[in-house]
C-alpha cells in the first residue's frame, strides 16, 4: 500500500468495558490485515494517536496515550473516513521490543525501539526510521 507522506498513521484502542462508547456491543476486530476499512465499522474503539504519516513517531509517543488490551494500528488518506490500510492485535503482543517480526492475529507485527513500530503482511522487513520492504 502506497501512501503519501500527508496521510494519517493512526492508533486507537478499544475503550474499557463500564465506558459508554463500550456499551454499544462488542467491539469490532478482525484478523489480518485489512484494507479499505470504514471507520464507522470501528465500534467500541477510540481514537487514542494519530500523526501525519511523515511525522517521526516514537514508539513511546503511542504507548503512553493508549489505554486497553486490543490495539489498533492504521492510516488512512487525510479527510478520508476509510482506513487504507489497518490491523489489530493484543496490546502485550505489540508492545514487544522485537527487531525482527513475530506473527500475532494474522499479521507480522514488528517494534525496533528508536526505529520504527508497525506491521507487514509477511515476515520479510527491513527497519530503518520505517519498514520499507513492504
Amino acid at each position: 500500500v502506497n501512501l503519501e507522506a500527508n496521510s494519517v498513521a493512526l492508533c486507537a484502542a478499544v475503550v474499557p468495558r463500564g465506558t459508554s462508547a463500550a456499551s454499544t456491543g462488542k467491539p469490532f476486530y478482525a484478523r489480518g490485515i485489512q484494507t479499505d476499512l470504514p471507520m464507522r465499522k470501528l465500534k467500541g474503539w477510540k481514537m487514542a494517536y494519530q500523526q501525519l504519516y511523515k511525522h517521526k513517531t516514537k514508539t513511546e509517543d503511542v504507548f503512553e496515550n493508549v489505554k486497553g488490551e486490543r490495539m489498533l494500528f492504521g492510516a488512512r488518506r487525510k479527510g478520508s473516513d476509510v482506513l487504507t490500510v489497518a490491523a489489530m492485535g493484543l496490546r502485550a503482543e505489540l508492545e514487544k521490543p522485537a527487531t525482527s517480526a513475530h506473527e500475532h492475529n494474522g499479521v507480522w507485527w514488528y517494534n525496533a525501539r528508536g526505529k520504527s513500530i508497525g506491521f507487514a503482511p509477511n515476515s520479510t522487513i527491513s527497519l530503518g526510521s520505517a519498514d520499507t520492504s513492504n
